[in-house]
């Protein structure tokens, strides 16, 4: 009996050890260029459409250029896949211009409809001295493999000094590509165009409203079918800024208005969701004390009438992005932000109604910049720069961050030293079992 009642525990000690040593946040960084940060990460997928780890993407300084008396700096685009242990698998770079940027980053489609590559939405910047003709958009779409090699590059289509900023795969009722759609804006000029799996150009309709642009776009489900699309347009007249959240037909022509008064909070974004669609953001409507904000999730149906409404308790920063992801499985949301009172990030759960369940993350280092997160239910994984902290010496100013995370602390373990660790405390583990028992068969010879 008490043999038995040994072994249990010792298993237990192996398998809580095994646990700790890998909820231990890891902290990894390209650590190639200069001012390199990740800004995207979404998962990543193989031959067989399984998820098999992470992409990632970003941008980062090459190198200053001198020309003319001037120093220049010279941006490229990263991207690099992980697996979900850290290791970097590959990476690819591309810049051509003086200063390339990642817009979007978006899944791209073979001929069944399925996953097979990773597009790059880039800005389309110059070299020292070129102007952009006016027939020229200003967007270039990038695909890459499900291997990291580039195997298109074309110009967006649009014949004019247009930027597309958010591009979205638009997928049928079996999950394979229809189409995709995007909003770009420039100036005082906005587009939604439509493009099909070779990001040709199907439609585009121009937004002919003076100093009124596109800031968001997603598709609105209807009995798992796309039947139209939430936008968000904002419009300066007479120096008043006016936001309002547009219902739009699948042909891109407007059809009401959901909400004329956007401009009330803070901040307002877009979620993809389950017949209908999720508005997010930040907002001083909250039961705080004056001054505060928080955050709000309302969650619109498919007869564009508020499902409910969710406002946060929490003060948070209102000058920083929050991110959101939502759990299908799941059926819940996990909602990042800078909290106000200490300058931490957090991350919390809530409910398929937007309603608080827990704090899962909370980390307190001011040199992270977080600028994405993804979460598999279970552990977190961000991506932003690491820069070196005021009180310290560094060989660096600033890196590209990938951290994986599932609880409060932080600290840097490498993954070969957490494999090594947990080895050596499986052995050891063993040997004192292999005493014990050794002991325990003595004493009973003995008796």
């Amino acid at each position: 009996m008490k043999k038995n009642i040994i072994i249990l525990i010792i298993i237990g000690l192996i398998l809580t050890y095994q646990e700790n040593v890998y909820a231990k946040d890891t902290v990894f960084s390209l650590n190639k260029y200069q001012e390199e940060t990740y800004n995207f990460i979404r998962n990543s997928y193989d031959n067989n459409q399984q998820q098999d780890g992470l992409i990632v993407a970003g941008n980062y300084l090459k190198e200053e250029i001198e020309q003319n008396d001037e120093v220049y700096e010279d941006y490229q685009i990263i991207l690099g896949k992980y697996n979900k242990q850290g290791k970097l698998l590959w990476k690819y770079s591309y810049g051509k211009t003086k200063e390339d940027k990642i817009d979007d980053l978006f899944y791209t489609y073979n001929e069944s409809g399925k996953i097979d590559g990773y597009g790059v939405c880039l800005e389309k910047t110059l070299d020292i001295g070129e102007t952009l003709p006016d027939n020229t958009s200003n967007t270039t779409f990038l695909k890459i493999d499900l291997s990291g090699k580039l195997v298109l590059e074309k110009d967006s289509g649009i014949q004019k000094k247009e930027r597309i900023i958010k591009i979205s795969p638009i997928l049928k009722e079996d999950k394979t590509l229809d189409y995709y759609i995007a909003i770009g804006t420039i100036n005082n000029s906005s587009v939604i165009v439509k493009y099909d799996r070779e990001l040709n150009i199907i439609w585009e309709k121009e937004l002919n409203e003076e100093a009124t642009t596109y800031q968001e776009i997603v598709p609105i489900w209807n009995n798992n079918q796309v039947t139209s699309f939430a936008i968000i347009k904002s419009k300066e007249e007479n120096n008043q800024k006016q936001v309002f959240l547009m219902k739009y037909d699948l042909e891109g022509n407007a059809i009401n208005t959901i909400n004329d008064h956007l401009e009330q909070y803070d901040s307002y974004q877009l979620l993809e969701s389950s017949e209908g669609f999720l508005l997010y953001g930040i907002t001083s409507e909250v039961k705080l004390k004056k001054g505060e904000k928080s955050y709000y999730l309302i969650k619109y149906n498919t007869e564009l009438g508020e499902e409910w409404e969710s406002i946060g308790e929490i003060p948070i920063e209102s000058n920083q992005k929050i991110n959101i992801q939502k759990d299908d499985e799941k059926k819940n949301y996990y909602l990042q932000y800078i909290n106000k009172v200490d300058s931490s990030l957090e991350v919390i759960e809530l409910d398929e109604e937007g309603l608080f369940q827990k704090k899962i993350k909370k980390i307190q280092a001011d040199y992270y910049d977080i600028e994405d997160f993804i979460t598999d239910g279970e552990v977190l994984f961000f991506v932003g720069q690491i820069n070196c902290p005021e009180d310290d010496t560094c060989d660096y100013d600033s890196n590209s961050l990938f951290l994986i995370s599932d609880e409060d602390k932080v600290i840097e373990v490498k993954e070969e030293d957490s494999k090594n660790i947990l080895v050596i405390t499986i052995i050891a583990v063993i040997g004192i079992t292999g005493i014990v028992l050794i002991r325990q068969r003595r004493k009973s010879l003995q008796k």
